[in-house]
């Protein structure tokens, strides 16, 4: 898939080894993995659903957005680009062939 970024901020941040370190320590191998999944990937119907990526539709403030994992906390977060309806209402996975990824974030934090 094409992967986008939100800015040219973000863009630089993910792109750029020592500022991903710099910012998630812990979490940048991780993360670029991640972002690498999801570029090999010709669709999103692709990624897998199973851990340890758990590619899955978020709903709430963040409906319309997916997500996968990074650790048991940390999740990236992206919204397809483009995309057809599915059948059944919803997204077609099979159709996202680019996303903009918005961040990284624990979005289970109280």
């Amino acid at each position: 898939m094409e992967v986008y970024y939100e800015s040219a901020r973000d863009e630089k941040l993910f792109n750029s080894e020592k500022r991903i370190r710099k910012t998630w320590p812990n979490l940048a191998e991780k993360i670029k993995n991640r972002i690498a999944a999801l570029r090999a990937a010709e669709t999103l119907n692709d990624v897998s659903t199973l851990p340890p990526l758990r590619c899955h539709l978020l709903t709430g403030d963040k409906t319309g957005c997916f997500a996968v994992n990074i650790d048991e906390k940390y999740r990236l977060v992206f919204k397809p680009l483009e995309y057809d309806e599915a059948p059944s209402g919803g997204i077609d996975k099979k159709t996202v062939k680019k996303i903009t990824v918005l961040g990284v974030t624990n979005y289970h934090a109280t």
